[in-house]
């Protein structure tokens, strides 16, 4: 099992995965995210070692189900906090190539942690993965007088006591038939500590049941038996491997809160827009709006009120002309006077508002909901405060950290054709312009291709310093009597005043090295002019950027940023492996017609260099770059 965190992203920062491998995975995408991972195994066992970690760590992880295909083929390592490997038949585990098992070690001493389960814990040995040396035998599997006669109990026995578990009991009662470890371990005693052992009825002698250790500058936890059903002990040997976020929740809120759709005083036709709205609504006593995903109860100016609670089959929409206008109690955490003071924008961009305190995702309120995208203006934008389900590239999810950054651009435009696929780098440029603007070059922000945010923790240049803060997602459709109106969903996450792991970053961290530097430069006395930004600057700064550059884009295409672009990114001159052929590439720039990563062929899989120019060029969607492993990998 392999697990992200979500803080990735994600790929946004989208939060990090929990990888269940071949199993779970654990990941944490942009804003916002690590992985967690498990292996194959029985569905009924693998979805409840999957619903135990979801409940841990939902909050900071995108946990996921990973096979040994992903664990092979997809670049896995960089978005991922946790792999977790559950107890299945050892032959599965041979299709975990060599290669890939090199990787998991390498992974490992660099950070990573690795849990395994029963025969998961096997697999961590000299022999397979290389992690731990230590024998394996099975443990009798005395019966308990107080357990049904038709099954092996016996207790596992507790002996430290954590912060997690301060009052839990130091026994757990388990059914075990399953090999575990032998007290024979073939490694220095300082450099294991025993987490837990088997108690057995005859001469006096434990077996241990559960170890952590070290591995260079990572982890790895093996345990003898199923902690699915022990979600206390699940959190405690989690947390003793360096896992942070982690807390039980049984019914996490998923409930999207109230929407409301508020234009800034100056934005025109602001009335027909709300009118055609209504005039799509159905029922008498209240206003029905149904569209393809979500149905919403719509109440315009004459009908402000106090909110009504969702319910089961309906949002309440609420049309507010006017931000001084909002049904009270109004939402309180957004600033809508600060916000419409500092926005700016010759396109319109930002002067709509579709907000809620609690979304699923603003990405899916605006993609799937066509019917009401229809009617929105250009420029629209969709802001939460939290996020249940936020999304990112692919199959990844964004988690949302407190306080992160999350919004969504409605853009409608004709003729864009090819160079649509510009867009992601577009806005991932504006975001870049805005926080060097606004700190003076001081936060150092650079892109990773194709949509990445990097921020650096170190106040330098340096790539390894680099750690992913955010992300962008594009989502377009087209059409139109000649298929040339293009509707696009521009999804932004940034982690803000957190991240969830050592492998992301935020603002907040990047201000402080930013600051650390600036003192050891200039004196401590300098570092007041380095203040946080509140989120409305934030969003209002990076919409009013966009919008003077999505004018001129419009006009002129990409090319006049081609050159910006590339002096903010962290690719050039960077030589990278494509592994499909093995062949290693340099990166030189941009393809200025389709938006491809261009690259310049160095040297043959066989090692032979190569001295006449060939072009390689590679699509953002059927790719995805390790950037610190130096790697491009195709996707499945």
């Amino acid at each position: 099992m392999k697990i992200q965190n979500l803080w990735r992203d994600r790929w946004k920062v989208k939060g990090r995965k929990l990888w269940c491998a071949v199993g779970l995975h654990l990941q944490a995408h942009p804003a916002g995210t690590r992985q967690i991972g498990t292996t194959a195994v029985t569905p009924r066992a693998s979805q409840e070692l999957h619903s135990a970690l979801r409940k841990i760590l939902s909050g900071a992880y995108d946990v996921k189900l990973a096979n040994a295909q992903l664990l092979n083929h997809q670049p896995w390592p960089e978005h991922t906090s946790l792999i977790v490997f559950p107890s299945i038949d050892p032959s599965e585990h041979d299709g975990v190539v060599g290669n890939t098992r090199g990787t998991i070690r390498r992974w490992v001493g660099r950070g990573g942690r690795y849990l395994g389960l029963g025969t998961g814990a096997r697999f961590a040995e000299t022999d397979q993965l290389g992690l731990i040396d230590l024998t394996w035998s099975p443990v009798p599997s005395p019966t308990l007088p107080s357990s049904p006669s038709s099954q092996s109990y016996t207790e596992v026995v507790f002996p430290r006591q954590t912060e997690q578990t301060p009052t839990s009991s130091s026994k757990l009662l388990i059914e075990i038939g399953k090999p575990t470890f032998e007290t024979n371990f073939r490694v220095k005693d300082d450099q294991l500590s025993v987490w837990a052992h088997y108690q057995s009825n005859h001469n006096h002698h434990d077996h241990i049941a559960g170890v952590w250790t070290a591995y260079q500058m990572g982890y790895l936890a093996l345990v003898g038996f199923d902690l699915s059903l022990a979600p206390e002990r699940l959190i405690e040997i989690l947390s003793l491997i360096g896992l942070e976020g982690l807390s039980v929740s049984e019914n996490p809120n998923t409930k999207s809160s109230a929407l409301y759709l508020i234009s800034s005083p100056s934005s025109p036709s602001t009335q027909a827009i709300y009118r055609s709205i209504l005039e799509r609504c159905t029922g008498e006593q209240e206003h029905f709006f149904e569209d393809a995903l979500d149905t919403f109860t719509v109440f315009s100016e004459t009908q402000l009120t106090s909110p009504p609670l969702p319910t089961n089959d309906t949002l309440p929409l609420f049309l507010c002309p006017h931000y001084k206008n909002l049904p009270q109690p109004a939402p309180s955490t957004f600033d809508w006077d600060r916000y419409f003071s500092l926005i700016e924008s010759p396109s319109q961009i930002g002067t709509t508002i579709l907000y809620a305190e609690t979304v699923a995702s603003t990405q899916t309120l605006l993609e799937k909901n066509t019917k009401l995208s229809d009617l929105l203006p250009s420029g629209t934008v969709s802001i939460a405060e939290k996020q249940t389900n936020g999304r990112g590239r692919g199959s990844n999810n964004w988690i949302s950290t407190a306080g992160s950054i999350q919004f969504s651009v409605l853009l409608k435009a004709t003729n864009l054709g090819s160079s649509v696929v510009f867009v992601q780098y577009l806005f991932g440029l504006a975001v870049i312009e805005w926080l060097e603007k606004w700190s003076n070059g001081k936060v150092v922000v650079r892109l990773k291709w194709p949509n990445d945010i990097y921020g650096s923790i170190t106040g330098g240049h340096a790539r390894d310093g680099f750690r992913k803060m955010g992300g962008i997602l594009v989502n377009c459709s087209f059409g139109g009597l000649s298929g040339t109106d293009c509707k696009l969903v521009i999804g932004c996450g940034m982690n803000n005043y957190s991240a969830p792991q050592s492998s992301t970053t935020s603002l907040t961290e990047l201000i402080r090295a930013a600051r650390k530097s600036m003192a050891d430069d200039d004196g401590p006395d300098c570092c007041d002019r380095l203040r946080h930004p509140s989120t409305e600057e934030i969003l209002a700064g990076i919409l009013g950027t966009f919008g003077h550059m999505w004018t001129r884009f419009q006009a002129q295409g990409f090319q006049p940023f081609l050159p910006l672009y590339l002096s903010r990114w962290l690719h050039s001159d960077q030589v990278i492996r494509y592994e499909k052929t093995g062949e290693e590439l340099k990166i030189v720039g941009i393809d200025p017609s389709y938006g491809l990563l261009r690259t310049q062929l160095v040297r043959k899989s066989d090692g032979t260099p190569v001295n006449h120019q060939v072009i390689v060029d590679l699509q953002p969607d059927s790719n995805s770059f390790d950037m610190f492993s130096g790697l491009i990998k195709t996707k499945n």
